[in-house]
């Protein structure tokens, strides 16, 4: 039992697999909470579904509601609003965007979570490659406001890739890069699978791995390959895709292989340390000679894939977000402002 044991949560989740809204529900559920959620989808089962239409009277007796950005959202979000659930409400914004999925959250809900929190320096950095004279002051009043009155929630990992079966597997690919090209994703993808498939590293595996699709419900029975190749690899690289965070940073970390990627772009509560628990590169040549090196290194490179699997047992398995979600909302109860003033301000 934990003291967030006895919390009913209410959940409108989307219908297919969303990696944030996942991490939150498998976490939940480890902390023992009493869950009602509107599909069974994302790690919620026959136990804890009910019905959107039957819902209401949970709504009503439940501590909070946590409404997820994504798929079907309107109709979420029109529950809420006609059952003046707005005061019980947490927004959760998993989205790729930097802006918020749904710019109304700000002033409608009293709290807003969200995945893609950018650093200062990032926001700095689009600022000076806009083409868009109006976008500086823009996106500087909204990190402002952001920073001030929304909350990180990163993604973190989940149960499944922690798979017993995969405990004693021998560590015997050098490197592996299992990032997928496609139309959707930075160009840089491609190129940072060429660039190691150039380098002709021994043991090396390249390319994707053959795996379910994510937005299915058999997609952790499906993905165990990819899993394999993980727990098997002494490196792995990873690439953000559409938003910074990606489901293969937390994959390669929660198998203890040593994570190569660019570095982290987005606020998470207790971050990763470059060098300490994983390998930053900002180019390409970064990238070959770090490879080289760690690849040659093997009492520095476990020493700092240990350290990284260990903080991210302490810090970002799917139980601790789930705490650290729950300790966030418990400390901004009271807390009250002005969403609507700030929000008029975007």
């Amino acid at each position: 039992m934990t003291k967030f044991s006895a919390k009913k949560i209410v959940c409108l989740i989307p219908p297919y697999y969303d990696f944030l809204c996942a991490t939150v529900i498998d976490g939940l559920k480890q902390l023992n909470c009493r869950l009602h959620c509107n599909e069974r989808t994302n790690n919620a089962t026959e136990k804890e579904y009910t019905p959107l239409k039957e819902l209401l009277a949970n709504c009503n007796d439940c501590d909070f509601i946590f409404l997820f950005s994504s798929a079907d959202y309107s109709s979420r979000k029109r529950f809420i609003i006609e059952n003046n659930l707005r005061k019980k409400t947490v927004y959760l914004d998993g989205s790729d965007n930097r802006k918020l999925e749904d710019p109304d959250a700000f002033r409608i809900f009293n709290l807003c979570f969200k995945r893609e929190l950018p650093f200062l320096k990032f926001v700095l950095k689009s600022i000076l490659d806009s083409k868009h004279i109006l976008d500086p002051l823009r996106k500087l009043k909204r990190y402002y406001l952001y920073s001030r009155y929304i909350l990180s929630l990163p993604f973190a990992a989940e149960q499944v890739y922690f798979s017993n079966i995969r405990e004693n597997i021998k560590k015997d690919i050098s490197v592996s890069c299992t990032l997928r090209p496609h139309a959707c994703n930075p160009p840089e993808r491609a190129r940072v699978i060429e660039l190691i498939r150039d380098l002709n590293i021994p043991n090396a595996v390249i390319g994707p791995i053959n795996k379910a699709n994510y937005r299915t419900d058999s997609f952790d029975k499906l993905k165990e390959e990819y899993f394999k190749v993980l727990a098997r690899s002494r490196i792995s690289v990873s690439y953000p895709g559409l938003g910074f965070d990606t489901g293969r940073f937390w994959e390669i970390l929660a198998n203890k292989a040593l994570l190569f990627s660019p570095p982290i772009q987005i606020k998470m509560p207790q971050p990763f340390l470059e060098f300490k628990h994983f390998i930053p590169y900002s180019n390409l040549s970064q990238l070959k000679n770090r490879l080289l090196y760690y690849s040659n290194n093997e009492e520095e490179r476990e020493r700092i894939a240990d350290a990284g699997y260990r903080h991210l047992l302490q810090y970002h398995t799917s139980k601790k977000r789930a705490e650290y979600l729950l300790e966030m909302i418990s400390q901004r109860l009271n807390f009250k402002r002005d969403f609507r003033s700030a929000a008029a301000k975007l």
